[in-house]
């Protein structure tokens, strides 16, 4: 089947081939020496769109740019149709050719965006001719609209192509940074922009990091931690909106991200900042640098939305394993976690034929802690208790919270005597330490075998 977007892409001959038909059954018909259409251009300049001359004579190329109109000049200055019938027959600077022609009659006549210029050999041009001529410039500038119209239908579609399958992409991410690689490149194809940045916040407050990226130079910036207070993303999140309002680049903006950052933007060009997530709670943002300057930020923020969902759900998953796995209150692993871990180091001690040690730890009279002290006391002593385990065992070594205080130290590569040392460095500590509860100091011990 056809894609639809061929009617959009192919609505027929191409604008500059209809033009030149347009121009060359008008001449003819109207017994012109020229007739010339002038468009203006984005700094102001004009250019020679198209052009059909008599024989004899000779017009620039098509294409180009014009540093004089001769005198078509004035009415390109006022934006006023100006008639230019003669005496007599003479040279006269016409803006389609280099040198001068002679000209019985001329008219410069004002198009949306430019002008049309006819002129005849052997005398003036009537109010037939000119008003003839005058249409012509009125369905050209139709035939520019529609086309037009089409070119940005087309784009639209483009987009909104380009959009679905990003969205397609990042839905079939396996994993946060899956998802964020597919953002960025999504985000790229989408607007053909020069580079992508994603920046995600970090744990700890005011702090994000660049986390991926897409486009040239990209790679300069990922994995760069960076104060949010720094540049434009700070003032985005505190407002919640779309930065640069302008959707372009100026100096006096300062940095995007962070002066150490680079992002590599020039004065000017095509910029959008749009955060992931809800304003009220955003997980960071993306940075769209280049590109079309009409591209839609409707499609970059479906983009990061169904990113920005994909990622929380992501991080929900991996909460909800790590809250299977572990103890809430001491952070040490749950008592199914900690029997399915010894279980594979049981596995594996025999598999190597390796020794492995098993430390049951049980604070003392912790009931009469509780009773006396109340239980956020008792809370408190638990993860004091957990964070010593936690600074004297080895990185191969892992501990669980076996029941209410009792807990387990599972030592891989360790025998009775090096368990024993473990063991008693973790008495010592506990038997030091100092709890202050209303004023007065808490002493705890361990018991553990």
């Amino acid at each position: 089947m056809a894609d639809s977007r061929d009617d959009f892409r192919n609505p027929g001959p191409p604008p500059d081939d209809v033009r030149r038909r347009v121009l060359g059954a008008v001449r003819q018909g109207l017994g012109l020496g020229a007739i010339a259409v002038l468009s203006r251009e984005a700094d102001a300049g004009c250019r020679l769109v198209a052009c059909d001359v008599a024989d004899g004579r000779v017009a620039r190329p098509e294409g180009t740019l014009l540093d004089t109109l001769g005198a078509a000049a004035g009415a390109w200055r006022t934006r006023q149709t100006v008639v230019l019938n003669q005496d007599a027959p003479r040279p006269m600077a016409v803006p389609y050719a280099e040198r001068s022609v002679t000209v019985g009659g001329a008219v410069a006549l004002v198009l949306e965006g430019g002008l049309v210029w006819a002129d005849r050999v052997d005398g003036p041009l009537g109010t037939a001719q000119i008003d003839a001529v005058r249409e012509v410039g009125r369905l050209l500038d139709l035939r520019d609209a529609s086309e037009r119209s089409i070119r940005q239908h087309a784009a639209r579609l483009d987009e909104l192509a380009a959009t679905v399958e990003g969205v397609r992409s990042i839905l079939a991410g396996g994993s946060e940074r899956e998802a964020v690689a597919a953002l960025a490149e999504a985000a790229a194809r989408q607007a053909e922009a020069a580079r992508v940045l994603v920046v995600l916040l970090g744990d700890e407050p005011g702090r994000a990091m660049v986390v991926g990226g897409a486009g040239a130079r990209a790679r300069e910036a990922v994995g760069r931690t960076f104060s949010i207070a720094d540049g434009m993303l700070g003032l985005a999140l505190r407002a919640g909106v779309v930065m640069p309002p302008g959707g372009h680049y100026q100096a006096a903006m300062g940095p995007i991200l962070s002066p150490g950052v680079p992002v590599h933007v020039r004065i000017g060009e095509p910029l959008a900042l749009l955060l992931l997530g809800a304003p009220e709670d955003p997980l960071g943002a993306v940075v769209r640098v280049g590109g079309r300057p009409d591209a839609s930020i409707h499609g970059l923020r479906t983009l990061a939305d169904t990113a920005a969902l994909l990622i929380r759900q992501f991080r929900l998953r991996e909460r909800l394993a790590r809250d299977a796995m572990f103890d809430g209150l001491t952070g040490l692993y749950n008592r199914r976690a900690l029997s399915l871990r010894l279980s594979e180091s049981f596995a594996a001690a025999r598999r190597h034929d390796q020794p492995l040690a098993l430390v049951m730890l049980d604070l003392d009279h912790f009931k009469a802690v509780n009773d006396l002290h109340g239980h956020l006391v008792g809370d408190r002593v638990l993860r004091e208790f957990a964070d010593v385990i936690r600074l004297c065992l080895r990185e191969s070594d892992y501990a669980g919270r076996y029941g209410g205080e009792e807990f387990a130290l599972v030592l891989p590569g360790a025998d009775a005597n090096g368990a024993r040392g473990v063991a008693e460095r973790i008495r010592q500590r506990v038997e030091a330490s100092r709890l202050v509860v209303a004023s007065a100091a808490l002493t705890v011990t361990v018991s553990g075998g």
